[in-house]
């Protein structure tokens, strides 16, 4: 990319980007996306090192402001997103029945907040090694999720309002 934006467009060298490196960061993120961060990164550095190339940045430049004027979200925002997408299709039903017992919807016979927002309940583990497995990390990222955005009907709305609250909050 460095050589290569010099010759061709700055939405060319993004388009690129979502073409060339941003399927293989993406590819069964929900599984290997939720475990320590420093794990990560070192390819949210690959990322940025992306975003200077593409703006003409400096070494030392501040990225947030890059990657929120490209509208290109960073390896931690795309995990959020795709365990988010995992959750609303189990939800609603969209997965094997294998994954359905997953997760468990808060019911009671009272009414409480968590179960009239459709919260998921939250298992408990001793181990960090648990804390990052999809029925915590999913649970925890569907509980934290704006009421309004769990009541989405659609998949594609559902991931479009993430996105854009993601890149708003940048």
């Amino acid at each position: 990319m460095f050589r290569l934006r010099h010759f061709v467009p700055k939405h060319t060298l993004i388009l690129l980007y979502k073409a060339l490196i941003q399927p293989h960061i993406t590819y069964g993120i929900e599984v290997w996306g939720s475990t320590y961060q420093t794990y990560l990164a070192s390819i949210l550095y690959t990322e940025k090192m992306a975003m200077r190339s593409i703006t003409f940045s400096g070494f030392r430049s501040h990225t947030r402001p890059l990657f929120q004027s490209m509208g290109i979200l960073n390896v931690f925002e795309l995990h959020y997103i795709s365990v988010a997408t995992f959750m609303f299709d189990l939800v609603h039903h969209n997965l094997p029945h294998s994954l359905i017992d997953y997760c468990k919807i808060i019911q009671h016979s009272y009414s409480t907040r968590q179960r009239e927002g459709g919260q998921l309940h939250l298992p408990h583990f001793k181990t960090t090694q648990g804390k990052f497995s999809m029925s915590f990390v999913g649970s925890d990222c569907w509980n934290r999720l704006p009421s309004d955005l769990r009541l989405e009907k659609t998949r594609s709305r559902f991931r479009n309002s993430i996105q854009f609250v993601l890149l708003k909050n940048n």
